[in-house]
């Protein structure tokens, strides 16, 4: 059975520790051109290539830093990153290639935008913000509906970036279950680092994706197109086992409350509720979306190898969280 590729000799090579070897640039980026002519200079000195997720990395850290600024009355980041992107600051390039930020939003989600926009009247170092209308996100399965739209950073007037942002509403303890990750350094590009990031709580993406990867595919009621779940259950797995947390009562109390969760909102909406425990299918459907997610993240497994790995994790955690409660 393979595993994860090398990346540049190193299995766990992670860009936001490379980041933190850059030389501060002790000022701020005059121009487009000059921040970029940075990125491209620091891409070669780190030897990672010019695929575009340096600035990736970059962008998306000022847009998470600035939407964890909406506080709620005890201080607390009202949001909290999730899915690919949160991959991707906990993993480096070990994780799969992303376009969007995703996140989770505690209270109403109308309120925080109105927020959101307070914040955006304030500048991060030399760049500054904008967003786009937000667009409904139609999912019949919630009765909150999530929303979507771009964040803009411009610099002297100029768009650098817009990153695609979606946010859902909280669902059972995921929004209080917060964990602080270590924001890349963004010294070397003339910006200001956040102190850190606030993200799901691992144990919280592991259970939001077992949910997703093992919904059936019986259209029209339940269509299952989420094979990039797999790569990114694979990759969760491969750090949680290698750094002992969560331990697998967490993770599994964390399942139990998202199927809880899902299934009472599901009820409320006159749809089939999904219990626990559930396995994933391999589906033909998936084979080319999951090959690009695999070799994105240097995963050298086939689909059924890594549904099986997953598979057999999944029990694994439900045996020993059932033995550790006896």
């Amino acid at each position: 059975m393979g595993g994860t590729h090398d990346t540049e000799g190193d299995v766990r090579f992670v860009l936001s520790e490379k980041m933190a070897s850059l030389k501060p640039k002790g000022k701020e980026p005059r121009s487009i051109r000059v921040l970029d002519s940075w990125i491209a200079h620091a891409e070669n000195e780190l030897s990672i290539g010019q695929s575009g997720r340096l600035a990736w990395l970059i962008a998306s850290t000022v847009v998470a830093a600035k939407l964890q600024q909406v506080i709620d009355c005890a201080g607390a980041s009202r949001f909290s990153l999730k899915g690919g992107t949160l991959l991707q600051h906990r993993l480096g390039l070990c994780a799969r290639a992303t376009k969007d930020l995703d996140g989770i939003v505690t209270g109403d989600i109308e309120d925080f935008l109105a927020a959101l926009d307070a914040e955006l009247m304030l500048p991060w170092g030399p760049l500054h913000f904008a967003r786009t209308d937000a667009e409904i996100i139609r999912v019949p399965s919630r009765i909150v509906k999530p929303r979507r739209f771009e964040m803009v950073l411009s610099l002297r007037g100029d768009v650098w970036r817009r990153i695609k942002v979606e946010i859902s509403p909280d669902e059972g303890q995921a929004g209080s279950s917060q964990e602080h990750v270590a924001a890349p350094k963004l010294a070397g590009f003339g910006l200001p680092t956040p102190d850190y990031l606030v993200g799901l709580a691992l144990s919280y993406q592991i259970a939001q994706k077992v949910h997703a990867a093992t919904e059936p595919h019986d259209p029209p009621m339940f269509r299952n197109e989420r094979p990039r779940d797999v790569v990114d259950l694979i990759l969760l797995k491969d750090l949680a086992e290698r750094t002992g947390s969560p331990d697998v009562c967490d993770i599994y109390a964390a399942i139990l409350d998202t199927f809880f969760s899902r299934g009472k909102e599901a009820k409320e909406l006159g749809r089939p509720v999904r219990m626990w425990p559930a396995q994933i299918t391999a589906y033909p459907h998936w084979r080319i979306d999951y090959a690009a997610a695999a070799e994105s993240a240097k995963l050298d497994m086939s689909l059924e190898e890594a549904v099986d790995a997953v598979n057999r994790w999944l029990a694994e955690i439900e045996e020993q969280a059932v033995k550790n409660a006896s």
